[in-house]
Order: C-alpha cells, then sequence, then structure tokens
C-alpha cells in the first residue's frame, strides 16, 4: 500500500473534526459520559488509516499531526472515561469497582499485560 492510497483529505477531515475538541479537554468542559464516547469514537476513526512508516510519508503529509491530534484527545479524555466507566460498573455491582485502568494511546503500542501477568 502506497501512502497516497489514502487521500491526505481523509486526514484533513479527521483533524477539523477532532481540533475543537482539545481546548474543551483542556479546560475540563467535557462530561464523563462524552468522554468515554469521544475516546471510542476517535479511536474507531483513527485504527482505519494505515499504519506506515513515517520515513515512506512525504514531509507535508497530515499523518503527523492527525496522530498528534489522536494522542491528545484520546490521553486527554483518559480520567473522565475512565471514572464515567467505574462509576456506572459499582452502580451495577454493588459498589464494587474492580480495578478498571483505561489505556493510554502508549500502553496500546506497548502491549497492554493481562490481569494474570
Amino acid at each position: 500500500m502506497r501512502a497516497t492510497s489514502i487521500p491526505a483529505k481523509e486526514y484533513e477531515t479527521f483533524i477539523d473534526q477532532w481540533s475543537p475538541l482539545v481546548p474543551r479537554i483542556a479546560a475540563g468542559a467535557v462530561t464523563a459520559a462524552a468522554a468515554v464516547r469521544a475516546r471510542t469514537e476517535v479511536m474507531d476513526l483513527y485504527r482505519r488509516f494505515p499504519v506506515l512508516p513515517v520515513v515512506l510519508l512525504p514531509p507535508e503529509w497530515p499523518r503527523r499531526g492527525a496522530r498528534g491530534l489522536f494522542v491528545q484527545v484520546h490521553d486527554g479524555l483518559l480520567r473522565p472515561g475512565q471514572d464515567h466507566v467505574r462509576a456506572v460498573v459499582a452502580s451495577v455491582a454493588d459498589g464494587h469497582c474492580p480495578a478498571i485502568e483505561a489505556p493510554t494511546v502508549a500502553d496500546m503500542a506497548a502491549g497492554i499485560p493481562h490481569a494474570a501477568d
């Protein structure tokens, strides 16, 4: 697959869609439930882009910006999203909330160890 098989426009659309959320994340203005939805959606959209070595991409290719934005949104919403999932679990598990830990992008890249490891 060539780097240009995904049009630059798709990366630019991703950037345009998600950039407005960054200041809201920084201001703590994203609700916990919205954080879970946004983390799920940004992951779903970003994972559709091919994983290509940066050295194969033209210098101006918008993949770098899209990746940086993905990390900002995904990791920036980690805490409120994780808190929401913990609260939902606690509400149906008689207050018992297992050690639910949401992964960062770096965690996923490194491989997430199983609880039994």
